[in-house]
């Protein structure tokens, strides 16, 4: 099942913390994803079934064609949503797959390893799009993270799943200025080491 973009925002409208606070995805996780989802055995994607747009009339929670991968690390709104939202204008009819909403937080904790890779390995082949969130673009923090690498890894080696990276857009003006001073700045962001990057960023600032 996937979340259309309306209950993304209706869940912003209703715990506007998250955007006044930057919540991370793991914060809303703890602050409410888990507390209103205690003792109903279900995930809380479910508290959006049976519910249509105002507006178009359509379903809030139906199949889902697009996987979104990121990191819990990232900010919901600034980041997450921002990516989303970029996706809509292309793709109306999206419905979104996002782990948050999607897996009862609640019991996902007690899965073991095989579980959770054949449950994520299963939702990319069947949903066959996935949505990577990059930030930040200089540094992004999936290519550090083993799950993230792992669905990355798992929509290349899929014939028929397709893969679309996007990052925030207040960064596309720093990742175009980054590509006129250096045209190898993606591919550094990309394959260099930690301790490299913070090294060249230091020599970058105290120039």
């Amino acid at each position: 099942m996937g979340l259309h973009i309306t209950a993304i925002r209706k869940f912003l409208n209703d715990h506007p913390k998250v955007k006044e606070d930057n919540l991370t995805t793991s914060q809303i996780n703890s602050e409410y994803i888990k507390p209103e989802t205690a003792g109903t055995g279900q995930a809380y994607i479910h508290q959006y079934q049976g519910i249509r747009d105002d507006i178009n009339g359509a379903p809030l929670v139906s199949s889902a064609t697009v996987f979104v991968s990121h990191a819990w690390r990232y900010a919901f709104y600034d980041v997450v949503v921002d990516v989303m939202e970029q996706h809509v204008r292309e793709d109306p009819d999206a419905y979104f797959w996002l782990d948050l909403f999607t897996n009862n937080q609640n019991e996902v904790a007690n899965k073991d390893f095989d579980w959770f890779s054949q449950t994520f390995r299963d939702c990319i082949r069947d949903i066959g799009q996935v949505l990577l969130v990059l930030s930040p673009w200089y540094e992004p923090i999936p290519i550090c993270r083993a799950w993230c690498l792992f669905e990355i890894h798992n929509s290349i080696e899929e014939p028929d799943v397709s893969l679309s990276i996007r990052l925030p857009l207040s960064e596309v003006d720093d990742l175009r200025e980054g590509v006129i001073e250096d045209q190898r700045c993606i591919i550094n962001a990309l394959s260099e080491s930690k301790q490299k990057k913070l090294r060249r960023r230091r020599n970058l600032t105290e120039i």
